[in-house]
């Protein structure tokens, strides 16, 4: 438990977050939202019409490719290397980034007119959520759904949705959370001490967001318990808006429904605590209305921001940090200093590095390409003895051959790599 401990305190002191920068004036409206699949970023949404961008270099440029993209589309999401989409019924389904997309299946929603609205996965099932009260189910990656209705006789309008296992949790309009504990056969609804605005899964943990901050679900217990500690105020009348996670490290933007100004908040220990990083340049909410959304990639956070009243301050605003993508420490101190292979190798997208270190000192991981230029710092910080894995995630590298070397104040080693695309 000790290990563990100084583990965490070590990946949350690593977080480094520069000043946001404004990268991408888009008119994509209210509704706008950003993504992030195999490291490229996506932003869409309406305004004078349909608009879907990808942007391969972190919203430095951008490529328009909503001429291909399915008509209505309301959202996208990232599932087992594929990029899906709703258009009202409709599945559609894209492998090559959103440059073409194939019509897969549709769905029928029970007694009304309704629309899918968005995705969502547990890992192993994907799941499209109507505006209805209708979730449908299906474990052949979309091509055909089982239909799940909320059973409760007032119409209602789901806005999130998230699964773990046989627990489903949905929020619907003006009620906050429907949960069921039976894969959808039941449902009752039930909020903590403030009424949910949406749900996250973290690695098959469920958070909470809602205007005083964000709770944790209890698998074990049934129960929610308040998770705000470092939040303004300590999560009073602080309203989470969107959450997202690359590695071991949770990002939350939120805006202070008091004091209206908005923030960026990271968590590296499973949201018992939560630090405000560099938010300099983060444009804060006016008396109109305003939209904020987040997502994250290996190197960038990426914020959308959507006022009503204040048209020189829309658009997609980034920053760099340097959280440990997936670094994990195994019990026991290793003797020796060791790079392994990497697995699985050759690999696509994702691989994992393990290393080993006998004694705490500064530790350099990098990829770099052929002809030896750097591509990507994987860990560059002080660690503690022991065996780590970190995942490497190559989605915005081209096929070929690739080097990775661990350096340390008394050890070099340099092996290849091998992706192939």
């Amino acid at each position: 438990m000790f290990k563990k401990i100084i583990l965490l305190n070590l990946l949350s002191c690593m977080l480094v977050i520069a000043q946001w920068t404004r990268v991408s004036e888009l008119e994509i409206g209210s509704t706008g939202k950003i993504m992030v699949h195999n490291e490229s970023v996506f932003i869409y949404g309406k305004d004078n019409g349909f608009k879907l961008s990808r942007s391969d270099d972190n919203g430095q440029t951008w490529t328009d490719i909503s001429g291909n993209a399915p008509d209505e589309l309301e959202n996208i999401f990232s599932y087992k290397g594929k990029l899906f989409a709703n258009s009202l019924t409709g599945v559609g389904v894209s492998e090559d980034d959103g440059a073409s997309w194939n019509v897969l299946s549709s769905v029928t929603i029970t007694g009304t007119s309704g629309t899918i609205r968005r995705f969502s996965s547990d890992g192993d099932i994907l799941f499209a959520v109507s505006n209805r009260k209708s979730i449908f189910r299906s474990t052949d990656e979309g091509s055909t759904w089982q239909e799940i209705v909320i059973d409760d006789p007032d119409d209602l309008q789901i806005l999130n949705f998230e699964a773990v296992g046989d627990y489903y949790f949905a929020i619907v309009v003006g009620a906050g959370l429907f949960i069921s504990k039976d894969a959808g056969a039941t449902w009752a609804n039930e909020n903590p001490s403030s009424p949910l605005t949406g749900v996250y899964n973290y690695n098959g943990v469920i958070y909470g967001m809602s205007g005083n901050g964000v709770f944790k679900f209890d698998f074990g217990n049934d129960t929610w318990t308040a998770f705000n500690s470092g939040f303004p105020s300590d999560g009073a009348f602080y309203w989470v808006t969107s959450m997202t996670h690359i590695g071991n490290t949770i990002f939350t933007s939120g805006v202070s429904i008091l004091a209206n100004f908005s923030s960026v908040h990271s968590s590296s220990d499973n949201g018992i605590s939560w630090v405000e990083p560099d938010n300099t340049n983060l444009p804060s909410p006016n008396s109109a209305g305003s939209y904020f959304h987040i997502t994250a990639n290996s190197s960038n956070v990426f914020y959308y921001y959507y006022g009503l009243a204040d048209a020189d301050k829309r658009g997609l605003y980034t920053t760099t940090h340097n959280a440990v993508t997936s670094v994990e420490k195994s019990d026991g101190l290793p003797e020796n200093y060791s790079l392994s292979q990497n697995y699985p190798n050759p690999f696509n997208p994702s691989t994992t590095i393990q290393f080993s270190i006998p004694e705490t000192e500064h530790v350099s991981l990098k990829i770099f390409d052929s002809v030896g230029r750097e591509v990507k710092s994987l860990v560059n910080d002080n660690l503690g003895a022991g065996v780590y894995s970190i995942d490497f995630n190559a989605g915005n590298l081209s096929s070929g051959v690739y080097f990775y070397r661990l350096k340390t104040g008394r050890f070099q080693e340099t092996r290849k790599l091998t992706l192939i695309k």
